[in-house]
């Protein structure tokens, strides 16, 4: 989006409850030479505002003001402050290419930041960011349109996403740790237990109700499971499991043995979280995470 000769180009973010389409729009360029401003119409999403702050503080952008327009509803009056914004930002840099971001706000906001910006021959300009056919769309007639194609990046990780929707992750499996590797090794078992669950759904509540038996997940983890079914075909599925390392199975005094308490979480469902996550890896998506564990920031 920053056209050569700009030495700076100004990010106008007009504040809503979703920042996402916000700081796609924004990161899709440079960082370098960049300023900031958010846009509230009143203090109601003031606690959002911060947040973004913060977001493009830790970004390494340490330009990045807030303004307030009294209204989120107000036509006229958002126009007046867009209109003032305007020449505050033209004054102070002249030579600056000023995008204002119409994805966010309100509609009333939305329209009389566009209407005001709209200057493509003064390096001004509104555009939308969609973020499911992936494009920033500048808005203004087409025919004026001489500008290139705007740029659309993937610009955030899971981590990043999460913050923006004010959670903190604290920890996560993703292709960069050894238990990535640990449910790689785990892919043939994995598909053989989709397989069961599509075929025979009764094993798996079985499975499940053995697994629940040993308290996994609190501090009385049990790892014998005594009286278990011993009919065929759960047989069977034991013996598939012991392949796997994951169970020790003694049919003389009908007990099951699962080899750690993690064997016993994996049997007990993890493995359908290891399903998604392996389909999401095949499927070549860029960022994938599992096991994600954070918490909420204050509200």
């Amino acid at each position: 989006m920053l056209q050569k000769g700009f030495t700076l180009i100004i990010h106008i973010n007009l504040i809503s409850h979703q920042l996402l389409p916000n700081v796609i729009g924004t990161l899709s360029n440079s960082l370098e030479n960049m300023k900031i401003v958010l846009v509230l119409g009143d203090n109601k999403l003031k606690e959002k505002a911060e947040l973004l702050t913060d977001f493009y503080r830790k970004k390494g952008i340490t330009e990045v003001d807030t303004i307030i327009c009294q209204t989120s509803t107000d036509h006229a009056k958002l126009f007046e402050r867009a209109e003032a914004l305007y020449e505050q930002l033209r004054s102070e840099y002249p030579d600056a290419m000023i995008a204002v971001n119409a994805t966010g706000g309100t509609k009333p906001m939305s329209i009389a930041f566009t209407q005001v910006f709209d200057q493509l021959t003064n390096n001004s300009m509104a555009f939308y960011t969609d973020t499911i056919e992936k494009k920033n769309t500048i808005l203004t007639n087409p025919h004026d349109n001489k500008f290139e194609a705007l740029p659309y990046r993937s610009v955030l990780t899971i981590d990043e996403s999460l913050y923006l929707n004010q959670f903190v992750v604290n920890s996560e499996i993703n292709e960069h740790c050894r238990e990535h590797d640990d449910i790689v090794s785990r892919r043939t078992t994995t598909e053989y237990l989709l397989a069961l669950s599509k075929r025979e759904a009764n094993l798996i509540s079985i499975l499940n109700k053995l697994t629940q038996q040993t308290k996994f997940g609190s501090q009385n983890f049990t790892a014998i499971v005594k009286a278990v079914p011993q009919f065929a075909t759960i047989q069977k599925c034991y013996h598939e499991l012991e392949q796997a390392n994951l169970v020790s199975f003694n049919s003389d005094d009908n007990t099951l043995t699962f080899l750690s308490e993690s064997a016993a979480r994996y049997i007990g469902g993890a493995w359908f979280e290891e399903f998604a996550y392996l389909a999401a890896h095949d499927a070549g998506i860029e960022y994938v995470a599992t096991s994600v564990d954070g918490h909420w920031l204050k509200r």
